[in-house]
């Protein structure tokens, strides 16, 4: 675990500082650049911290009831509110500076962090899936990766009716 989240904010010291250098920054918009970093990580801290809090609480939300895990849910939702509002809020005297280039460069760098983020995602589902299906023994041999049918809904004595 440890790792991954070095190597996470390695990918992301080496795309800001790639994106600083595309970008071509004019003195005055650099501590607005560094505004914009700082937040961004600061955001990525604190998405860790609110994981490992959820990682914690697992057992304890196992047997939560229904208001639990809404409470639960609009409290991340509402974290992750503030963490955009803050995003934007720093974003926005940097991008009233740039030029159309600069804003050019900019939206292809979020365009490319957004696809690798997507397919980390995908991946990190796949494997859990896999996970997920190696527990429960494996795939049916049609295809249906599912489980099995038989027994859930009705037992063997129902095709005898």
């Amino acid at each position: 675990m440890k790792e991954r989240l070095e190597r996470a904010q390695t990918r992301m010291t080496e795309r800001f500082a790639k994106l600083r250098t595309d970008m071509k920054l004019k003195p005055e918009q650099v501590p607005l650049f560094d505004a914009v970093e700082n937040t961004v990580k600061k955001g990525m801290e604190q998405r860790r911290q609110g994981f490992a809090a959820m990682r914690e609480q697992r057992e304890n939300f196992r047997h939560a009831d229904i208001m639990e895990r809404l409470d639960a849910m609009a409290s991340r939702q509402a974290a992750r509110a503030t963490r955009s509002k803050e995003l934007a809020d720093a974003v926005r005297p940097l991008w009233s500076t740039l030029s159309d280039e600069q804003k050019t460069v900019a939206r292809r760098a979020v365009r490319e962090a957004f696809s690798e983020g997507r397919a980390r995602m995908e991946r990190m589902r796949e494997n859990m899936r896999d996970r997920w299906q190696d527990r429960r023994g494996g795939r049916d041999h049609d295809g249906d990766d599912r489980g099995s049918r038989r027994g859930r809904y009705h037992s063997d004595d129902d095709d005898n009716n």
